[in-house]
């Protein structure tokens, strides 16, 4: 589909199209100029990066089901933009390609699209889940296995695959929180993602989140020959943590003082 079709679509919905300007607009993004389109917005990052966003925020805009104590979706959707912009860094760290990072990026923001279909769909057994994590102090893929019989990690990975995404997106999705059990040991969006997901746990934790460290499989990264570039990637966390904490703290004064 031509980009140009892309963005006349998205700009047919109003309140679609602003999200979208909104999301690209932000410091996340760095870009040069000011984005007053949707088409300009795809020219810019490419017609992937831009229907990733737009699906992303579709998908969040129909989870109105029943809460679930201990799971906060606006929680959810901060801590998935932020995997998605420091995978991305990583993956141009790594100097990868338009494709590498594409990619990198894409799996960052639906690396936990399992755990909000779960909440959405079984809200009472998911609560189960994170009850069990909390009392017994389990690893989030040991409750939901012992609750569910499966892991947010393998439904994201299958809903991924129905959607026709590009099997290093799926592949993320499927292991991000292992991914020394997955064959391929070279530099991916998984080795992108996998480092993200734990740096932005780490950096987001109280007191630093020094016990989020060690989620790292240091093994995976060795093997991929990336180990030595972690210091650097905590580095671009950082960075991106630090201009999303700027930007929160914007828009609540916006929301507070009325944009004046």
């Amino acid at each position: 589909m031509p980009r140009s079709r892309v963005g006349d679509i998205i700009s047919r919905d109003l309140g679609m199209s602003a999200k979208v300007l909104q999301l690209v607009n932000s410091a996340f993004f760095g870009l040069p100029r000011p984005v007053h389109s949707p088409a300009q917005a795809v020219a810019l990052l490419g017609i992937d990066i831009v229907k990733s966003l737009v699906l992303m925020v579709q998908v969040f805009s129909r989870m109105d089901g029943p809460g679930v104590t201990g799971f906060s979706l606006d929680n959810l959707w901060t801590h998935s933009m932020r995997v998605a912009h420091v995978s991305l860094g990583i993956a141009r760290q790594a100097e990868g390609g338009k494709r590498d990072r594409d990619d990198a990026f894409m799996a960052g923001l639906f690396h936990d699209l399992g755990k909000l279909l779960l909440m959405a769909r079984l809200p009472d057994r998911y609560e189960e889940a994170l009850r069990l994590m909390e009392t017994e102090h389990r690893s989030c893929l040991e409750a939901e296995r012992a609750v569910l019989g499966g892991t947010h990690e393998e439904v994201g990975a299958y809903l991924l695959g129905l959607w026709g995404f590009a099997d290093p997106v799926v592949e993320a999705a499927a292991f991000h929180h292992r991914p020394g059990e997955c064959r391929c040991r070279q530099f991916s969006a998984l080795t992108a993602v996998h480092a993200a997901n734990v740096l932005v746990n780490e950096f987001a934790a109280p007191g630093g989140g020094a016990g989020h460290a060690r989620d790292l499989d240091s093994g995976y990264l060795a093997e991929a020959g990336v180990a030595e570039r972690l210091p650097e990637w905590r580095r671009i966390c950082e960075t991106i943590m630090r201009l999303d904490v700027n930007r929160l703290g914007e828009d609540n004064g916006e929301k507070e003082g009325g944009g004046g």
